[in-house]
């Protein structure tokens, strides 16, 4: 049976899946944040990453983490539609009780082993995700290469709208946020051996969350099974908590390209490259970059609230992003961002919002009708460059408004972490 909900213009399907059918279907996440979409890599070690996907793009094996308590893992049998984030469904003909807020939380009935509905909505309530967006500032880069074509070396590309754009991958990302949460001293388990003949890393033990930073948040997968062995008291496999897709280059690819001479080792050099020296051809993008990621409070008061920090300030300084060996110093910090800090498990806006000039369209959507200001957090250039009568409206509607997005990211992780 289907019934129109006038109050939102959408429609609601009375036969849909319930929460507990979403437990036995592997591909579906039933609590926190939904994950985003991106391919498995090598960051994640021993051969490919792990994390939750409910269609994962290449593949992949998938684990399902529950991150909010155990109660909620036990969902109701009924095949009603649950709304979590408290939307009134007039299409429920059964429905008994005040609002959600004028309800206490409390045990669940007598005879009954799920918790109600009210119940659930209202423990999710007191946990709040993290949505950012991140725009770089622009500039030459031609760093993230794909492969070398002769003497010619190429960027890697996604299409959209039938242009090119240059890309970044989440990988990279990662592994330069591992980079620098070693060096403010956070505990890490992993680091890059630059010494080997191809790409490789040293694990200090096997993973352990509860004692690494990186393990934590970044997750892990061991396919050893010697070393699951001699570990079990241990987990061989664990879903990132730290979640972020792909950078995509705000301007399309223009086929620029740059050259440069490779000069010959010659005369008394104990060693030699080539016989002759070679023209470099490099692609290189003048651009800025934008990329989303996340965060879920209840998986980070998992671990310790200091790790989070760290992650977060390390975000806010993020550069020597690899790929190319990293040939252009480009910073991946943010020249501007969007945060929302809401009980929603998803963003709810386009995490890839900004166009070419820098714009973002979303804005216009915060109002009492639609985006509540009160959950979200703006700072930067953005702001700076902001005309007064949009200032005095998203303030108006409770959005917190920042010059620096380093303030931002400091102020947002105290409200973040309560």
């Amino acid at each position: 049976m289907h019934c129109q909900n006038a109050a939102y213009d959408v429609f609601v399907d009375l036969d849909t899946e319930g929460q507990r059918d979403l437990l036995g279907n592997s591909r579906a996440a039933p609590t926190g944040i939904t994950p985003f979409h991106f391919n498995d890599g090598i960051d994640e070690f021993f051969g490919r990453s792990f994390r939750t996907s409910p269609t994962a793009v290449f593949g992949g094996e998938q684990l399902s983490v529950l991150s909010f308590d155990q109660h909620l893992v036990e969902m109701q049998q009924s095949r009603r539609p649950e709304n979590d984030r408290g939307s009134h469904n007039p299409c429920r003909t059964h429905e008994k009780g005040a609002q959600t807020g004028d309800v206490p939380i409390r045990n669940a009935e007598v005879g009954s082993s799920f918790p109600t509905a009210i119940q659930n909505q209202q423990l999710m309530s007191h946990h709040k995700n993290l949505f950012g967006t991140v725009l770089t500032y622009a500039a030459p880069s031609s760093n993230y290469r794909g492969e070398s074509e002769e003497n010619r070396t190429i960027l890697q590309k996604i299409t959209k709208g039938g242009k090119e754009y240059s890309i970044i991958s989440p990988e990279s990302m990662r592994n330069a946020l591992r980079e620098l949460l070693i060096r403010q001293g956070l505990p890490c388990n992993r680091s890059r051996l630059y010494t080997e003949d191809q790409l490789a890393v040293e694990f200090i033990e096997f993973p352990n969350a509860d004692k690494y930073g990186d393990d934590f948040f970044f997750g892990f997968m061991v396919a050893d099974k010697d070393a699951i062995k001699k570990n079990k008291g241990l987990p061989p496999k664990r879903d990132s908590v730290f979640r972020m897709n792909v950078a995509v280059a705000l301007t399309p690819y223009r086929f620029n390209a740059i050259f440069h001479q490779s000069p010959l080792n010659a005369g008394k050099s104990p060693w030699k490259n080539a016989s002759t020296s070679a023209l470099i051809h490099r692609e290189i993008a003048h651009t800025a970059y934008q990329y989303p990621f996340a965060l879920s409070q209840s998986d980070c008061k998992q671990g310790k609230p200091e790790w989070t920090k760290t992650l977060l300030d390390a975000i806010a300084q993020l550069n020597k992003v690899p790929g190319g060996h990293a040939r252009s110093y480009y910073e991946m910090s943010p020249a501007t961002i969007v945060v929302r800090l809401t009980p929603s498990l998803v963003a709810g806006y386009n995490t890839y919002g900004f166009d070419e000039s820098g714009n973002f369209s979303e804005l216009g959507r915060i109002n009492k009708n639609d985006l509540p200001g009160k959950e979200f957090w703006l700072g930067g250039e953005m702001v700076r460059k902001m005309a007064a009568g949009e200032r005095q409206r998203l303030e108006g509607e409770g959005v917190k408004l920042y010059e620096n997005p380093q303030r931002l990211l400091a102020d947002v992780t105290g409200a973040f972490l309560g």
